[in-house]
């Protein structure tokens, strides 16, 4: 990335739009710590340390392609929080829309869902994979292509949800999705690893 500057706030869904290759999960990855930023500062949350970095615990991130392990869906969660209750589980998985789904299984948490994820639809791994996010309570979400290769009815309720999640939380995602950039208070367009263009459509619209 070169010759970044923008803030990001809470209560505001922030959007990163622009093609394949352009910078947006490496935008991501260096605001979370993951790769090395070689002049300039991030700040946050008056922290000293990196700010974003998941050690210091107030960030979460959802890949692209989320960790599922062979277990429960109980033990998928827990990998965020391996003490959570099951009151901490299904309130996560409420705020996920992941709780439904969850409970029409047929052994609940308890459920097998295979080897990553197997035995489960790409929005169901979606959703438990951002309720095993909002386990941690972060103050601020990162999400790289979260309604991506889902059918248009899924890829809608993450959108939806997303958009909840982002009451009190800084929330930033990289997206290809219309649906989701059409939900956006701030949207960045990267283009050759810089920031092109910053919008705030609610200001446009006004």
């Amino acid at each position: 990335m070169d010759d970044v500057c923008c803030k990001f706030s809470r209560n505001q869904l922030t959007v990163l739009t622009g093609e394949s290759g352009a910078g947006k999960t490496t935008l991501l990855r260096v605001l979370l710590g993951f790769l090395p930023v070689q002049s300039g500062h991030i700040t946050a949350l008056d922290r000293h340390e990196h700010p974003l970095a998941p050690s210091q615990g107030c960030a979460g991130w959802l890949p692209q392609r989320p960790l599922m392990i062979f277990g429960t869906v109980a033990d998928n969660l827990r990998l965020a929080n391996p003490d959570a209750d099951m009151h901490s589980l299904r309130a996560a998985a409420r705020q996920a829309d992941a709780l439904g789904f969850i409970e029409a299984l047929p052994n609940g948490f308890e459920t097998m869902v295979g080897e990553r994820g197997t035995l489960l639809s790409g929005g169901q791994i979606k959703r438990l994979a951002l309720a095993r996010v909002l386990l941690r309570d972060p103050d601020v979400l990162c999400l790289d292509e979260p309604t991506a290769n889902l059918d248009p009815g899924s890829a809608h309720r993450i959108a939806q949800t997303i958009r909840r999640c982002a009451a009190n939380r800084i929330v930033i995602v990289a997206t290809h999705d219309p649906a989701l950039v059409r939900q956006a208070d701030q949207i960045l367009h990267i283009e050759n690893a810089r920031v092109e263009n910053i919008v705030f459509p609610k200001d446009a619209a006004a």
